[in-house]
Parts: C-alpha cells; sequence; structure tokens
C-alpha cells in the first residue's frame, strides 16, 4: 500500500504539469444512462463515467471506435497492425475480457473467444451517435462480464422529427476508401433509423518491418425502430449486423493470411409506465462467426441469447428504487473447442438511489448471480456524489466483481509448433475496486477532473508459456502454452486527470492523463499497460466555416512479450494527429484529416507495425 500511494503521488505531481485528450463531452450538466442504468446528471452518477456525442465523433475526426475511447481517461487501446486486424482496449489497465461491451443493449462479447473479449478492430464510427464508458467494478448492474466496466455504444437514433439524411464519403492513404449513408425518421408515434456503412482498404504489414501488406473489407448495416402505442407503451427493435474480411500475420512472421468474420446482434424491448413504476422486458441475441485461414485453420461460432426484466419506482423526488432479473445462455464452438459448449447464467439486482438533500446522491446496488458452472456470486456498488459549491463536486464508488472462466481457458486445445492446452482446474477472478475524485468547474464552462483508482483481483488468470526452443522455433518437446490462476492478489492503481479549457471564443484545449500501475501478485508488470498516457487535444474555430483540430498523444513505460521471446520494455512513443472540417455549404462539408503528421515509427504491440504518415479526405453531407 506505501508503494501504491508513493506511486500516486508521484503520478499526480507528474500529472498536474501535463496539459490533460480532448473530451469534449465532459459536461457536468451532461446525462448519463449507464453509471446507473437510468437517466443521470454526470455531476450526480458518483461513479467515473466519461460520455462521447455524434457532435464530439465528428469533431475528433476518429474513424475507428478504439482510437476515439483511447483518448478519455483511464483506456488504453492496443492493435496488432492496421484497421481489421485484432485490437485490444484495457480500462484502467485491466485485462480486455473484463470489459462488458454493449451495442444498443446488446452484449457483443465474443463467446467463442478465448477470454471472451471484444475484438475492436473492426469497430468503426460511422454508424454511432454515443458512446458511454463506465469505469470501476460494476458486475452489480451488469453482470461477470463488467469486472473493469462497461462500454456503452448507442447507434445511430432519430433526435427530431421528420426525415433527415446523412452521407460520407472518405478516400485516402493505404488504398482507403470509406463510405457511409443513414437516415432518420420521426413521424408521430414512430421514430426509425438506418445505417450502412463500407470501409476498404489494402492496408500495411501487420509484422513490423515486412513489406506484404495487409488490407480489409468491411460492411455494417443498423436499424431502429420505436412505437409509442399508447401514452403508457412504449416498444421497439434494434438490429446489426457486419461482415469484416480481414488479413493478417502470424506472429511474428509475414503471411498471407485472412480472416471473414460476421456479426449479428438485435434487441426487442417493451417499456410500459404505470403511475410512479416503469417496467422494460427486453430479449437480445447475438451470433459471431468467424473463420480463420492461417498455420491453424479454423472455424470459430459463439451464440447468445438473453432476456432481461427491469423495473424502476420512485417513491418520492429524493428516492427511487430499480430491481430486475436476468437470464443469459451462450454457445459456442470451435477448432479448439470442437466438442462445443453451454451455459447459463442468472441473475436478479435491486438498486436504490437516494437524495437525502440537495447537494448529496447515493446509488446501493446489490446483484446475486449464479453460474451454472461455478455457483453463485453475490456483488455489490456504492457510489456518492457531493456537490460541496457550485464549482466544486466530490465523487467517490467502490465495487466488487467475478469474472468465471472461458471454456477455451478451461478445456481449449491446439496443435502446431505453440500448441495450448487449457486448464480445467481454473477458478473464477474476483475484483475489488474503488476510486475517489473531484470535478472543478472552470471559467468560460471549463472543467478539470482528477481521480485516483485502485482494484484487487484475486486468482487473476495469465499465460504461461512454454520453455522455447530456438533450434526448432517451437516449444521445446512435450511441452505447450497454458493458462493458470495467479495466487495473491494483482492490483492495478492509478489517476485520471482530464481537461477542457476555453481559451477564448476561438480556441481550446482538452486533454486527459492517466497513470497506470498494473502490477501481478508477483509483483511483475503487466504486459501492454502504459504507466504513462497523455492526450493533449487543441481545438481551433479558424473562421466561420473552418474548424482544426491538433491531437498530440503520448504513451510511456509499458512491457510487452517481444520478438526475441522475452518479456522486457518496449519503446515509448509520440503521435500527432490533424483534422480539418470546412463547410462548403450549410449542409456539406470537406473534412481532412493526417494521421501521424510526423511519420514517427512505433509499435502499439511489439513486433506489429503502425501507420506511417497517412492523408485522408472527404465530403460529409447532410440533408
Amino acid at each position: 500500500m506505501q508503494r501504491t500511494l508513493l506511486s500516486l503521488s508521484t503520478a499526480l505531481a507528474t500529472g498536474l504539469g501535463l496539459p490533460a485528450i480532448a473530451q469534449q463531452a465532459f459536461d457536468l450538466d451532461a446525462v448519463t444512462f449507464t453509471a446507473n442504468r437510468s437517466e443521470t446528471a454526470l455531476g450526480r452518477a458518483g461513479a467515473a463515467v466519461s460520455v462521447l456525442t455524434r457532435a464530439d465523433i465528428e469533431a475528433s475526426g476518429a474513424t475507428s471506435v478504439s482510437d476515439l475511447i483511447a483518448r478519455l481517461p483511464g483506456v488504453s487501446a492496443s492493435a496488432i497492425g492496421p484497421v481489421g486486424n485484432q485490437t485490444s482496449v484495457r480500462l484502467r489497465g485491466l485485462p480486455p475480457r473484463f470489459t462488458a461491451v454493449l451495442v444498443d443493449g446488446v452484449l457483443v462479447n465474443d463467446p467463442s473467444s478465448s477470454s471472451g473479449e471484444v475484438d475492436f478492430g473492426a469497430f468503426l464510427t460511422a454508424d454511432v451517435d454515443r458512446i458511454e464508458v463506465l469505469r470501476g467494478a460494476q458486475s452489480a448492474l451488469y453482470g461477470g462480464s463488467a469486472v473493469a466496466g462497461v462500454i456503452s455504444i448507442t447507434t445511430t437514433r432519430a433526435q427530431e422529427d421528420g426525415l433527415r439524411q446523412r452521407a460520407e464519403v472518405m478516400a485516402g492513404s493505404y488504398g482507403t476508401i470509406k463510405g457511409s449513408y443513414g437516415l432518420t425518421w420521426r413521424n408521430g408515434p414512430v421514430d426509425g433509423s438506418f445505417t450502412l456503412s463500407h470501409s476498404s482498404a489494402t492496408g500495411f504489414s501487420s509484422s513490423a518491418g515486412q513489406p506484404e501488406p495487409d488490407g480489409h473489407s468491411i460492411q455494417r448495416v443498423s436499424f431502429g425502430l420505436n412505437y409509442q402505442a399508447t401514452d403508457a407503451l412504449r416498444l421497439g427493435l434494434s438490429v446489426f449486423g457486419q461482415r469484416a474480411w480481414t488479413q493478417y500475420d502470424d506472429w511474428p512472421v509475414d503471411g498471407a493470411f485472412d480472416q471473414d468474420r460476421n456479426e449479428l446482434g438485435a434487441r426487442a424491448y417493451a417499456e410500459l409506465a404505470l403511475g410512479r413504476s416503469t417496467h422494460l422486458l427486453e430479449l437480445t441475441g447475438y451470433h459471431i462467426a468467424r473463420e480463420n485461414r492461417d498455420s491453424q485453420p479454423g472455424r470459430f461460432e459463439g451464440t447468445r441469447l438473453g432476456m432481461a426484466y427491469r423495473g424502476e419506482t420512485m417513491f418520492s423526488d429524493a428516492f427511487t428504487l430499480q430491481y430486475g432479473a436476468d437470464i443469459a445462455q451462450e454457445r459456442a464452438f470451435g477448432r479448439t473447442i470442437p466438442a462445443g459448449s453451454f451455459s447459463t447464467t442468472t441473475g436478479a439486482f435491486v438498486q436504490a438511489l437516494w437524495a437525502p438533500t440537495d447537494r448529496i446522491d447515493i446509488s446501493a446496488s446489490g446483484r446475486v448471480d449464479y453460474n451454472s458452472t461455478f455457483g453463485t456470486f453475490p456483488t455489490g456498488r456504492l457510489a456518492v456524489s457531493y456537490r460541496a459549491t457550485d464549482a466544486i463536486t466530490l465523487n467517490a464508488s467502490a465495487g466488487t466483481a467475478f469474472r468465471a472462466p472461458s471454456v477455451e481457458q478451461r478445456f481449449g486445445s491446439s496443435g502446431g509448433s505453440f500448441p495450448f492446452r487449457g486448464d480445467p482446474t481454473l477458478t473464477p477472478e474476483r475484483a475489488t475496486s474503488f476510486d475517489v475524485g473531484a470535478d472543478f468547474a472552470l471559467p468560460r464552462d471549463g472543467v478539470v477532473g482528477v481521480r485516483l483508482f485502485q482494484t484487487s483481483t484475486d486468482n487473476l488468470i495469465v499465460s504461461t508459456f512454454c520453455p522455447y526452443d530456438a533450434a526448432t522455433n517451437s516449444c521445446v518437446a512435450g511441452t505447450f502454452n497454458s493458462v493458470a490462476n495467479v495466487p495473491g492478489v494483482s492490483t492495478s492503481a492509478g489517476a485520471e486527470l482530464s481537461l477542457r479549457l476555453p481559451i477564448n471564443d476561438r480556441f481550446a484545449l482538452g486533454g486527459s492523463y492517466t497513470y497506470t500501475n498494473a502490477l501481478q501478485a508477483s509483483g511483475a508488470r503487466v504486459s501492454r499497460v502504459p504507466m504513462h498516457l497523455a492526450t493533449v487535444t487543441l481545438d481551433a474555430k479558424l473562421s466561420d466555416r473552418l474548424n482544426a483540430g491538433l491531437t498530440v498523444k503520448h504513451v510511456a513505460n509499458r512491457v510487452d512479450f517481444r520478438t526475441d521471446y522475452t518479456t522486457g520494455p518496449v519503446p515509448d512513443y509520440t503521435t500527432l494527429n490533424l483534422t480539418a472540417r470546412y463547410s462548403l455549404t450549410d449542409s456539406a462539408d470537406l473534412v481532412l484529416r493526417i494521421d501521424n503528421l510526423t511519420d514517427t515509427q512505433y509499435q502499439e504491440v511489439a513486433g506489429y507495425g503502425s501507420t506511417g504518415r497517412a492523408f485522408y479526405v472527404g465530403l460529409a453531407a447532410r440533408f
């Protein structure tokens, strides 16, 4: 604990000297729908949550979800090559499998993957209207996937009456071509939305320094329909689907490998308002199929079906009770789990929202989950917000969480030069998190936020690597790779700072800085977690028609599994991106983006390539 406090003090001393990644939506008057599973003002949520709107997405110039959210405090991302290749997102230095990812209320964590994480490589922003990132243990509200937090993504929705359309085309470096078309409509009790998008590129090589490029072709469609049947009853349906073909390299060699990946998700709901209570019943489904063509070709499929009920009763203006129950069934099949798998998890929760004064908000929740394989798991969460003055808001939250091992972690088996064997004796990972922070209002509607956090995990599951035989470039005969529970407590502790500072009517400075000290119980550093991650953005309104943004990102002090088959430090890097948007007319914009303006040579993952200087130009229209 002394080491942790010393590290946090050092981080704050360092971080406060930095302009902190632009978080344009860091607005205490904005609302969050994720923190308490109901509409709550950000300044009253207590929990650590960031919100990005469509306006923020367009201003950022980001076309991939991972690039966009990696600018937020407490979020880091690492890609093993160009767009389409595997990309992992971590919250507060915790494993990607610890984050629950929702798209329009559908959990999209991959049931057929080795650990149940979401691959963000082909996840683009064309149909995204809103993103909320909720940090800290959230199993009490979202179940066993939400150990590190929740990323909730909402696709395009109607915001006003009538028919509205949006179209965008873009082309640029690496043979990139992007296009999207979306429409929304609202007419009386009915509103709907539809978005179709395409992205393709010849790409660059996933293996650093190799000449053979790795391209992609991604098509995505999303649809939503809502009907206000009566004053009390609202019905809705949302559907999304994506097909992604991507090329990649089999680490650490260059090779002509590729993957076909198909996803389909849907949610249907009915919401009924009765007096001071509302009741929601929803059905969700998600299916993913991946076919890999590499040195060990195979097909993987996963399906998740869920049903949930949530109720809310407002007993007074100061006290609201939420309650609900849910059930989810998962099936998975793949090359490494030929026998397939099936599991069921049921859960029930209750949450009390209490405002004892007009300056204090308290949310307390408890949940019990029953997993068909591992039994019963109780979890809880407490969040408090205190508006000490009109300019200072204090926040604190604490929670517990659990995650059951995946089927592949327990029973997976594969051959090749580096064979893998699962461990059937694995036990669930359990975590406890807490954070404390403060938000300070600045002149011109500016704000600065500071937060300290720590998550402690028992029985963390880690990869165990076989002894390496350099003569055969494979595992020593008779050995294999596997996974194991690490005895003891693993910790991830740090500090998050965020800043929005309007300088004048034309210029605004924004940013974030995250210090993360992620350690296994043995004291060894966790791979691919930067100790220092800072992003600074300068937004400029250069004229009535021209807006521009300059973003600097600095990543420092990481360890990774390197191409010499050892784990050790990898180089720091700093990148500079430029975006510009010029209004040709009231309904059409010319868009320019330059990635890696200084043509820095860097690696997000050791041994894998990253973009050089790249230029993109496009046209965006609204009609």
